[in-house]
């Protein structure tokens, strides 16, 4: 399939997915109650949304920093701004495409680095494996600390789906069977006729690539500071949760939930920003379910879902076109000098 037909079918996938989300958060509401969404925007204290941006922007900067780190044993050592740079463009770009941002990011050095993108690709794996163990932890941490008040939403949204699912598929005794079989027949032949599949082009051409960046998926290992890796990954994480729990003040409705509701708000939502293109109709969805945990009110949770995924958006939108101008800028300034 062409490269650019695949992109357009997954972009269109994921943003379709996301206005059916928005569409159905919605068309359950009666007029009055979309009234009051509305007037709970007009109303919010946006100083505590600017205060959450301020965090966040640091968390950016840590996440910047933390990628310079694991460059740096691969043997190149970015500007901190070309790195913070990098990783607003790829913030901007996943709004655009699903995964995308990590292309871009590495992409960006490339051009004003000189770092291969292999190399840099490799540390940005590595990024992300860091950050999905990091948040299964917190995950997990929140369902122990807070299970009492997450049973229902786990016993009904989570567990039963999941043993529906899975009960289902024991069922199917034949699917399994015949799955495990064709998963042996493609490791057999990859056994036996593995000289032949090595020595074609495009085969060759993908272990090049993936020899590239291993010193990348192995920079952690070879870290001078690990302790000061590990304190910029918790201060990350942290940041996404203070984001998360001044922008509750926003609304006199959400202002009492208390901090294990923002911790729970970053626990759970971030499925939606897997889900969807850039949360899209997902994560104000999941913050309503999680806040009413809490005791908020299904339309003031809708609502400040919409308000907290908006000024995120609306901060990767500036941030992004931003970092892009002043990147021309000033690597142009300094290639000129």
């Amino acid at each position: 399939m062409n490269k650019n037909i695949k992109s357009i079918i997954q972009f269109s996938f994921f943003l379709g997915l996301g206005i059916f989300l928005v569409y159905y958060a919605f068309s359950g509401l009666s007029a009055n109650q979309i009234e009051t969404v509305k007037q709970s925007f007009y109303s919010a204290n946006y100083w505590w949304i600017g205060l959450g941006i301020i965090i966040s922007t640091l968390s950016h900067i840590s996440r910047a920093y933390r990628w310079k780190m694991l460059l740096q044993p691969t043997g190149h050592n970015p500007k901190l701004y070309n790195s913070f740079f990098a990783v607003m463009i790829g913030y901007l770009a996943n709004l655009a495409f699903p995964r995308l941002g990590e292309v871009s990011r590495c992409t960006v050095l490339v051009k004003n680095e000189k770092i291969p993108f292999s190399t840099s690709f490799g540390t940005v794996i590595t990024e992300r494996i860091i950050d999905t163990l990091t948040w299964f932890l917190l995950l997990i941490i929140t369902i122990i600390t807070q299970f009492d008040t997450l049973y229902g939403f786990l016993n009904n949204d989570v567990i039963q789906p999941l043993q529906t699912k899975f009960s289902g598929l024991l069922n199917n005794i034949i699917l399994i069977v015949t799955l495990a079989l064709l998963g042996v027949i493609a490791i057999s032949t990859l056994i036996i006729f593995r000289n032949k599949i090595l020595a074609i082009p495009i085969i060759k051409k993908v272990l090049d690539v993936l020899k590239g960046f291993i010193d990348g998926l192995l920079s952690v290992k070879k870290l001078e500071r690990p302790w000061v890796f590990l304190m910029h990954t918790v201060f990350i994480w942290l940041g996404y949760i203070l984001v998360a729990y001044v922008s509750l003040f926003c609304m006199p409705q959400t202002a009492g939930s208390g901090f294990s509701s923002a911790i729970a708000i970053i626990a759970f939502a971030t499925f939606a920003v897997v889900a969807t293109q850039g949360g899209i109709g997902a994560y104000p969805l999941l913050v309503m379910q999680v806040l009413f945990l809490y005791g908020v009110d299904k339309i003031s949770g809708l609502a400040f879902g919409w308000i907290i995924w908006s000024a995120q958006a609306l901060q990767s939108i500036i941030y992004g076109f931003l970092s892009m101008i002043l990147l021309s800028l000033i690597n142009k300034e300094k290639l000129n000098n």
